[in-house]
């Protein structure tokens, strides 16, 4: 299957900032977001599955809960890369 824009949604939004050097933004504060497909996980972390991520709001350190309806499994990646062209890099978090 392919990326489904429609299946990517936030769940909890960024709260504000806080001082230190965590995300883009400048702080630690992250957002939570869900992503449900059939595609299994490795899939969906590989470098610019995700293309929207800038339109969809995603940072760096953002979680991002992937449900696999297919086998089905839950996990949670981390997201270390958003590219100028949207595209999101994510490693699983377990």
């Amino acid at each position: 299957m392919a990326y489904d824009t429609n299946s990517l949604v936030t769940l909890i939004p960024r709260l504000g900032t806080a001082e230190g050097p965590g995300n883009a933004a400048g702080g630690y504060s992250s957002a939570v977001h869900l992503y449900r497909s059939a595609d299994a996980v490795a899939t969906v972390i590989a470098a610019g599955y995700v293309d929207d991520g800038n339109d969809k709001g995603v940072q760096v350190n953002d979680v991002v809960i992937i449900v696999d309806d297919n086998t089905p499994t839950v996990d949670v990646a981390l997201v270390t890369v958003v590219a100028a062209n949207g595209d999101v890099t994510m490693i699983n978090g377990t």
